[in-house]
């Protein structure tokens, strides 16, 4: 077994990538543990909200080595996520050194992302489709397609840029896509606004973090599903508070239930 110290110190490492990641805390414990099986540990890891916190000790003895990392942050990424899975997979059937496994883990953890722009692209691009899954006419998919651009991009400014809170980040973006699609319901661009704007803030939903607090539900870890939990319904409520905001502000109100 490689030393207690320096396998806490990837396993901690690990942990925190997997679960800033956007994974269930079930996927971390299995991942965390294949890979302290395979060097001959055995790992003890507590989940909280803002840390995770694992502690090691070699088979046959009691005395463990515990570390703590914070995980700041969170941004759902699947690649990642399917990488550091890869890894645990790897290291178990290739027996990859520990010194091997770091600089691994290393690499997928500031591996460049996704270009911004391509990505906004495609989010956009999936957003505009739920106006055609509800019914909506083709003007209403390119006003919800330019208002989800320019939301997103709101948002990631507010956030990297300024480092607002990403609550009140979302505030802004769903009030700033709302008011573009309200826009084009005054112009008369689309005769299906009641879909445009239902959809215009689509692309804020957390969906992931609700699926996620269920799964940590299940799996025991009941504080951090109710944080997953809570902060997906905050920024639900940010989302809609953001959306009736710009319908008050173009007053449009009357008109659509008009």
């Amino acid at each position: 077994m490689p030393n207690s110290t320096d396998l806490c110190d990837f396993l901690s490492s690990y942990a925190a990538a997997i679960l800033k990641a956007g994974s269930t805390t079930e996927r971390c414990e299995k991942t965390v543990s294949r890979i302290a099986a395979v060097y001959g540990g055995v790992v003890e890891t507590t989940i909280l909200p803002r840390s995770v916190t694992v502690s090691v000790r070699p088979k046959g003895n009691w005395s463990f080595v515990s570390m703590h990392k914070s995980i700041s942050g969170y941004a759902v990424d699947f690649h990642q996520i399917s990488m550091l899975s890869q890894l645990s997979w790897d290291i178990r059937d290739e027996h990859i050194s520990l010194a091997v496994a770091k600089k691994r883990l290393k690499n997928i953890v500031m591996r460049r992302k996704m270009n911004p722009w391509l990505a906004m692209m495609l989010i956009s691009l999936a957003n505009a489709s739920w106006v055609r899954l509800f019914d909506g006419d083709y003007p209403g998919v390119v006003i919800v397609f330019f208002a989800t651009v320019i939301g997103l991009h709101l948002r990631n400014t507010l956030t990297g840029r300024f480092k607002w809170d990403y609550r009140i980040s979302t505030l802004m973006a769903a009030c700033c896509s709302s008011v573009l699609v309200s826009l084009a319901f005054l112009l008369d661009w689309t005769q299906t606004e009641e879909v445009a704007l239902g959809t215009c803030v689509l692309y804020l939903v957390p969906g992931i973090m609700f699926i996620n607090s269920v799964s940590d539900m299940i799996n025991g870890h009941v504080l951090y599903s109710f944080n997953r939990f809570v902060t997906a319904c905050l920024l639900t409520a940010c989302l809609g508070l953001g959306l009736s905001l710009g319908i008050l502000l173009m007053n449009v109100k009357e008109l659509i239930y008009n």
